[in-house]
């Protein structure tokens, strides 16, 4: 199951099933190894698709034997369970059903399951549950001004221990604009004014609490307003499309200096802004490379100036 688009609060829902038939529900399930009984209604098999996203466990895939013990070992009813012995003995229930009649035991119970023990879990294990929990937020397009995730919405204990793990592992995307190239300047590949970001992105890193600046380890830089690029020898066309450029500043010390750096002077996260806007120290340097680059809009060169400020072994580009 994919997930939402990445609008600011969509980001962490699940996909809506936009009216398939009762026979692509099916399918889409046995794609995934699934195969519900026919009399299966069509809640039920909108269900068992949510639950294969959520990754829940496959009984319908297990042996018999398996789900009796996952019923024993979870201190389910027995009476289900003995009503099944019964009916074997008697042979009034066919195997297939009885095994059935399992798996709905144990649907039935992850349904109603509650897991009350978060906190008292080490951290270690905590990591790794919200590591999981954020994985899925993760994609080749970068989150744009996302709100913070709903796990981190329920408390404070959570927020703090959810938002670090948010920002180091997921991608976050920041817009610049200001009309880079003009299609009239093909020649001379003259600017029409300089790079900045937007609006928006301004606003999101200025409600970002300070505490947090430095735990952002891969921004997607989206540059509009077009570009050029060589084809040929000396032949150049132009571009309108958007250009994306990741950088990683997970190995880059000298980035994370700035950020814990800015962290500290802005206790009350009152944000610093120059004349342009600007409020992340990485994206301002970053916007100095865009522009002293922008003359002829090259990749290579966006990858020079940049190392110029941090070292090439330093950063990562990905382009996009």
């Amino acid at each position: 199951m994919r997930w939402e688009s990445n609008s600011f609060d969509t980001y962490w829902r699940l996909a809506s099933i936009s009216r398939p038939t009762d026979e692509d529900l099916r399918q889409s399930l046995s794609d995934v190894g699934y195969d519900p009984p026919k009399t299966r209604a069509r809640e039920e098999l909108v269900e068992l698709i949510q639950a294969d996203s959520f990754r829940f466990i496959a009984y319908s895939r297990l042996l018999y034997d398996e789900l009796l013990t996952f019923i024993v070992d979870r201190k389910l009813p027995f009476t289900v369970v003995s009503s099944l012995e019964r009916h074997k003995i008697g042979a009034p229930l066919s195997f297939a059903r009885s095994k059935e009649m399992l798996v709905e035991t144990l649907i039935d119970a992850d349904r109603t399951r509650q897991f009350t023990k978060l906190f008292q879990l080490p951290t270690e294990l905590r990591d790794r549950v919200f590591e999981y929990y954020v994985s899925d937020f993760n994609r080749d397009t970068g989150l744009y001004r996302p709100s913070q995730p709903p796990l981190a919405r329920t408390c404070r204990a959570l927020r703090e221990d959810v938002l670090p793990i948010f920002h180091q592992l997921c991608k976050f995307r920041v817009e610049f604009t200001g009309g880079l190239l003009k299609r009239a300047s093909m020649t001379t590949g003259t600017t029409d004014g300089a790079l900045r970001m937007t609006d928006t992105a301004v606003a999101f890193f200025s409600k970002v609490p300070s505490m947090y600046l430095r735990d952002f380890r891969t921004l997607q830089a989206m540059f509009t307003g077009g570009r050029f690029e060589f084809d040929g020898a000396f032949k150049k066309r132009f571009i309108s499309a958007p250009l994306f450029l990741d950088v990683s500043i997970d190995t880059c010390p000298t980035i994370c200096r700035i950020l814990e750096n800015h962290a500290k002077q802005s206790p009350q996260n009152q944000v610093q802004t120059s004349d342009k806007g600007l409020v992340f120290p990485v994206l301002e340097d970053l916007e100095v490379a865009m522009n002293k680059a922008a003359k002829w809009w090259q990749r290579q060169a966006i990858e020079d100036e940049i190392g110029k400020l941090y070292g090439k072994k330093e950063i990562a580009f990905a382009w996009a």
